[in-house]
């Protein structure tokens, strides 16, 4: 069991509060899942299925499903897209292999244009922009009345509300920066901006993705849309949220980071924790990685590999691709140790 607490800093390590199971998210606040029952090690902590996937691979299961959320683009915005055709023909690929092949090159082949890749320093904030750009268009298709196989339709109001709760920074009517922000939340908002004005060069006119920049560019004189800055907004949720494919969180979204986590997230369940969502074919599992004492934070690592890598190149992975300075004891520590071997 757990709940959520509102910390009352921006400081993930300080003091905080309980927040009611009802309470209304501020999305610009900082919260975090708390143990409200001890666990041992191995224990399973909760499993849950995903709001939204926003990603071409997981997204979609068939090669027309696959196709839509290319023809959000400009067909000149991937560099193999006609080379793939040809090769398929010449190979008499099966269906399967073809939807393989068609989701491996969304990714990897969509051509961001020159003028707007020097304005990022690192390779990895170029293959972020790739993965915000093919967000915004997973999220065009879902929303585009676009219904699951029950006929629901997968983004409901509800799913929405959900997902804009989820933490993201403040950004002002003019879809700038707002107030005193740090130098890691501004690039965060100037990375989602940049990804905006990508969407706008890259998408075709006529498709989904290009009716919601163009709403998102008309927020403030556009009052139909109950959202303001949709656009700009997901892709922050989306830069500061999302899991290994585009996975994005009611709950596991909201466990912060640590670089000694004392929980980690696993794929797949055998619903032995008694939870519904146990019962969805795409489910992540929440286990203690070690005893966790009731009141205890939970923490997992956003770090994967690099977990194991000294401090500089954890908090350059941290910030580049989390947009945050990492304060976990083992980072201040790490600080503290490097300050006493400064000359004086």
């Amino acid at each position: 069991m757990t709940e959520v607490r509102e910390f009352l800093t921006n400081q993930l390590n300080g003091s905080c509060k309980s927040i009611p199971p009802n309470a209304v998210f501020r999305h610009d606040h900082q919260y975090g899942l708390f143990a409200s029952k001890s666990y041992e090690e191995g224990d399973i902590i909760f499993e849950e299925s995903p709001l939204v996937i926003l990603s071409p691979s997981l997204t979609t299961s068939s090669l027309e499903s696959s196709e839509k959320i290319k023809r959000q683009f400009l067909k000149s915005s991937f560099a193999s897209s006609n080379k793939e055709a040809k090769k398929t023909k010449a190979t008499g690929k099966d269906d399967e292999e073809k939807v393989h092949s068609t989701q491996s090159s969304l990714l990897r082949d969509l051509i961001i244009p020159s003028a707007t890749k020097s304005q990022l320093a690192y390779e990895a904030q170029i293959h972020k922009l790739r993965g915000m750009l093919l967000a915004a268009a997973s999220y065009a298709v879902l929303d585009q009345n676009r219904k699951s196989e029950d006929g629901n339709a997968i983004l409901t109001t509800e799913t929405k509300q959900k997902i804009f709760e989820l933490y993201h920074p403040h950004v002002s009517n003019s879809g700038g920066d707002d107030g005193d922000l740090d130098d890691e939340t501004k690039n965060a908002i100037k990375l989602a901006q940049l990804a905006v004005q990508t969407c706008n060069e890259l998408s075709d006119p006529q498709s989904n993705l290009r009716a919601l920049v163009d709403r998102n560019n008309n927020a403030d004189a556009d009052h139909s849309n109950s959202i303001k800055h949709e656009l700009l907004r997901l892709l922050l949720v989306y830069s500061c949220n999302a899991f290994e494919g585009g996975r994005i969180y009611h709950k596991l979204s909201r466990v912060n980071h640590s670089c000694n986590p004392n929980s980690v997230v696993s794929a797949g369940g055998d619903g032995s924790s008694g939870n519904d969502s146990s019962k969805s074919q795409d489910i992540s599992v929440l286990r203690a990685a070690c005893r966790i004492e009731v009141g205890e934070e939970i923490t997992i690592s956003y770090l994967g590999k690099y977990l194991y890598a000294g401090f500089p190149i954890r908090q350059k992975n941290l910030t580049v691709n989390k947009h945050f300075n990492c304060q976990c004891d083992r980072c201040i520590n790490a600080t503290e140790a490097e300050d006493d071997k400064k000359p004086r």
